[in-house]
């Protein structure tokens, strides 16, 4: 804090290491004076790395769930799928005792239905993993 007289005026300089020098002069009346020194010609500012927070365990453990959620119900659908033809292989043979009964026939598209059903939370899974990775 400076008192300068009504006809009082003062010259400041602020300089610093690898900042170019700035001079101003501080008249009488003034209320603050705010100097900016600019780098100087060539010099790199410093950066700083700060170190994460996070915990990446917690996150690892989720990716690693999610993945074997996705690859378990991917099996679940290929498991089904193929139940699903072969009970839909005996409602097709002629020589099947099976052949044509209406409810061999449900059987196969509800076995076609479930495995439909673990296709579908198999990409679920694949595709949030998948957005967790495009966020990291």
């Amino acid at each position: 804090t400076v008192d300068l007289g009504p006809n009082e005026s003062l010259a400041l300089r602020a300089s610093l290491a690898g900042y170019e020098s700035v001079d101003r002069q501080l008249a009488a009346g003034a209320d603050r004076v705010t100097l900016i020194l600019p780098l100087s010609p060539g010099t790199v500012p410093e950066a700083a790395l700060l170190p994460t927070e996070r915990s990446t365990l917690g996150r690892s453990l989720v990716d690693v769930g999610l993945a074997a959620g996705a690859v378990a119900a991917g099996a679940l659908a290929v498991t089904l799928k193929f139940r699903a033809d072969r009970v839909d292989d005996r409602y097709r043979d002629e020589t099947s005792l099976d052949y044509a009964d209406p409810a061999v026939r449900e059987q196969a598209l509800s076995l076609d239905r479930q495995s439909a059903l673990a296709l579908g939370v198999m990409q679920v899974g694949l595709g949030v993993l998948a957005v967790r990775f495009v966020l990291r």
